[in-house]
């Protein structure tokens, strides 16, 4: 066999991906703008609120996630973190001591918590911001919506706003 003075191409390992899902420029990795367009219609497409009402917490305990609130003021240097605790789940879901206390014993899921609650204050739609990164005002699941309400009154204690500012809204 006679020897040739080309040299073989080494052989690679095909690649799989038919779409270019990042792009490599001189500043590094960057996501293509087609794919950032197909991440925006699928976004678009199917809603982000939407994927929320597949998640645990509606499952969870609230008994296990409510000494974690109390713990949040607590850490931040509040007095009477479970008594402020208490007002604004009073406030916002209309549940007395005992309710609250019986509902802590069974170890009701929120979407139970919630759905037994004596009436939802009216002036819950008031209450707006941020929270985990979802705007409250905007969330579309209703007990989803809930959650994140208690989860901003707390917030906003921790924070060192007055149990009087938070609740009056």
């Amino acid at each position: 066999m006679p020897e040739s003075s080309q040299t073989i191409p080494s052989l690679k390992k095909p690649s799989y991906s038919f779409f270019p899902i990042r792009e490599t420029t001189a500043q590094g990795n960057r996501v293509s703008p087609f794919w950032a367009c197909v991440w925006l219609i699928m976004t678009a497409l199917f809603c982000v609120e939407e994927k929320m009402a597949n998640t645990r917490i509606f499952k969870t305990a609230f008994a296990s996630v409510y000494p974690m609130y109390v713990r949040k003021l607590e850490s931040k240097g509040i007095e009477n973190a479970e008594d402020r605790v208490n007002a604004c789940i009073f406030w916002l879901t209309g549940y007395n001591q005992e309710q609250l206390q019986h509902a802590l014993d069974t170890k009701e899921d929120f979407d139970t918590f919630f759905e037994h609650a004596p009436h939802l204050n009216e002036h819950a739609k008031n209450i707006k911001g941020v929270i985990c990164g979802y705007r409250v005002e905007e969330i579309k699941d209703p007990l989803m919506q809930q959650i994140r309400y208690l989860d901003k009154l707390i917030d906003e204690l921790a924070r060192g706003k007055s149990l009087e500012k938070v609740l009056n809204r």
